[in-house]
C-alpha cells in the first residue's frame, strides 16, 4: 500500500514477491518493487470472500455486505514499465462484467451483476462460495502457476476454467478452457486505456499506455471474430475511455490461449496442436522457446495438468498434487 522511505537499501527486495490470498481467491506476483518492474494480479473468488459466505451459509444465508464487490470472477490485471496495462475499472456505478478481463456467456455477465451496490444472491444461487474455486497453485520461483474453476458465476456454463502462468523474464500465458451444456456464444475480454491490432491474421495485439508496451497473442478454438471497441469500464458513472478487445464466436467448448509479452522480449508467438484431452504448446519471445503439455481437468473439481520443458529440461510442473492452501 505505501512504502517507508526510511527503510534501508535493499530491505524491499527480502520482502516476498509473491503472495496468495486464500479467503479471496486472490494471486499477486511481482519481479521486483522498481517503476520498471512488471507485476501482476489473477483474482477467482466469490463476492465477500470465503469466510464471510462460511458466516453467511451457518446462519440460513441471512444478509452479507458485499456492496463493493465486482463481478470479476477470473479476472486478471498486467502492469510493466510503470503503467497498468490490462486493466480494470474503478469505483464503478454499475457493477459489469465487462468492465474486467474476463468473459460473456450469450452476452451477459456473471450472476448479480449490473446494480450499483452488489447484493447477496438469493434463490437458487444462495450459496456463493460456487461463484469461483481456486482449483490449484503453484509457487517454483520464477514460474508460478494458479488455476481458477468460474463455470459457477455464468447460468449457462459447466466449465470456465483458466490457468494463468508467470514465466518470470520471459511471459505469462493464459489458458481457458470453457464448456457450456448447449451451444452459446463466448465473448472473450480484455482491456486496457489503448489496445491496437498489430496484424489481425495472426491475433496479435499491443496494449499500451504513454510509452509503456504489452504486445500479446491470442490462439482460439474455434476461430472467433474478434473487434476493438470502447471498454464499459467507469469511475463513478463517467467511462474510463478505455480499448477494449472483444473475440465472439459461437459452440459448446472453447480453448482460449492468450501470451504477454510483458518483459519487451519481442516476437511473442503461440503455435497450439493436439486433441481435446491433451494439447501442446510452443510459446516462443526472443530468447526463450519453450513446450507446454496442457490436459485439462477430467472432472469437475480437479486440477488441470501443466507441465513445461525448455531446451529438453523439465521447466514447470502442475497438476492435482498441487491443490492450494485453504482459506
Amino acid at each position: 500500500m505505501w512504502i517507508d522511505p526510511d527503510l534501508a537499501d535493499g530491505a524491499l527486495e527480502k520482502l516476498p514477491k509473491t503472495r496468495f490470498f486464500g479467503d479471496l481467491g486472490l494471486l499477486l506476483v511481482r519481479d521486483g518493487w522498481e517503476d520498471a518492474n512488471v507485476g501482476a494480479m489473477f483474482k477467482c473468488g466469490p463476492y465477500g470472500g470465503y469466510k464471510l459466505n462460511e458466516y453467511r451459509n451457518a446462519r440460513d444465508f441471512h444478509y452479507v455486505n458485499v456492496a463493493h464487490d465486482d463481478p470479476d470472477v477470473n479476472s486478471f490485471l498486467l502492469y510493466a514499465r510503470g503503467a497498468l496495462l490490462a486493466e480494470t475499472n474503478r469505483y464503478s456505478k454499475k457493477k459489469l462484467t465487462s468492465s474486467h478481463n474476463t468473459i460473456l456467456i450469450n452476452g451477459k455477465g456473471q450472476r448479480g451483476e449490473g446494480q450499483g451496490w452488489t447484493q447477496p444472491l438469493g434463490r437458487g444461487d444462495k450459496d456463493m462460495t460456487k461463484l469461483g474455486v481456486i482449483t490449484a497453485l503453484k509457487d517454483a520461483g520464477d514460474v508460478v502457476v494458479v488455476e481458477g474453476e468460474g463455470g459457477g458465476a455464468y447460468p449457462d456454463l459447466t466449465r470456465y476454467r483458466r490457468m494463468f502462468v508467470w514465466v518470470k523474464g520471459a511471459y505469462i500465458l493464459i489458458l481457458d478452457d470453457i464448456r457450456a451444456g448447449k451451444q452459446a456464444e463466448l465473448t472473450w475480454l480484455i482491456q486496457g486505456p489503448e489496445l491496437t491490432p498489430l496484424d489481425r491474421a495472426k491475433d496479435h495485439y499491443v496494449l499500451h499506455k504513454d510509452k509503456a508496451l504489452c504486445e500479446f497473442c491470442v490462439v482460439c478454438r474455434p476461430q472467433l471474430t474478434a473487434a476493438v471497441a470502447a471498454s464499459t469500464a467507469d469511475h463513478r458513472g463517467k467511462p474510463l475511455g478505455w480499448r477494449q478487445l472483444r473475440l465472439k464466436g459461437s459452440g459448446k467448448r472453447f480453448r482460449v490461449v492468450s501470451a504477454y509479452d510483458a518483459w519487451a522480449r519481442g516476437g511473442i508467438n503461440v503455435n497450439v496442436a493436439g486433441g481435446d484431452q491433451a494439447r501442446t504448446l510452443k510459446v516462443t519471445t526472443k530468447g526463450v522457446a519453450d513446450t507446454w503439455t496442457w490436459q485439462p481437468a477430467g472432472e469437475a473439481g480437479a486440477a488441470s495438468r501443466l507441465v513445461c520443458k525448455r531446451g529438453g529440461r523439465a521447466l514447470a510442473e502442475i497438476g492435482q498434487k498441487d491443490p492450494p492452501p485453504k482459506p
